[in-house]
């Protein structure tokens, strides 16, 4: 993961701020002017740190209080979509799609399965754009 990140890092313009914000992406975009853009580079990371938020929380997942995590979880990425749509700066988000692979085995990987398919839909209904990349070839669906 270190040398990932570090790939990142040597790849990006040398103009290139960064702010990370693991769980709050939000209070950067609160910022923007029309003069900037910004990428959130991950939902699907952002989801992830979330999900581990709420299980500190809340523990493991079960069928009882899942309904909480997801609602909270989902509630925040609708208010992060909102925020990203009213931005006056260029927002632009990637995600990944999780959902079309094996499904997991442990019942906390399918929530975040479940939940990441949820989010992305939440984040592109609001979307201007959409575009999906497979094997370094992009479409775009919106």
């Amino acid at each position: 993961m270190e040398r990932r990140i570090e790939e990142h890092r040597r790849r990006r313009p040398s103009g290139f701020q960064l702010v990370e914000e693991p769980l709050f992406p939000e209070r950067a975009l609160a910022k923007g002017t029309a003069e900037s853009i910004y990428l959130i580079d991950c939902l699907t990371m952002l989801l992830s740190n979330r999900l581990l938020q709420q299980l500190e929380e809340k523990g493991e997942p079960t069928r009882e209080n899942q309904a909480e995590i997801c609602d909270r979880i989902l509630g925040y990425m609708e208010s992060l979509a909102e925020k990203m749509q009213s931005c006056p700066a260029d927002v632009l988000a990637v995600t990944n799609e999780v959902g079309s692979g094996i499904v997991p085995e442990h019942f906390s990987g399918r929530l975040f399965r479940d939940l990441a398919g949820k989010c992305n839909q939440l984040v592109a209904a609001r979307a201007d754009e959409l575009w999906f990349t497979v094997c370094g070839i992009p479409r775009r669906f919106k």
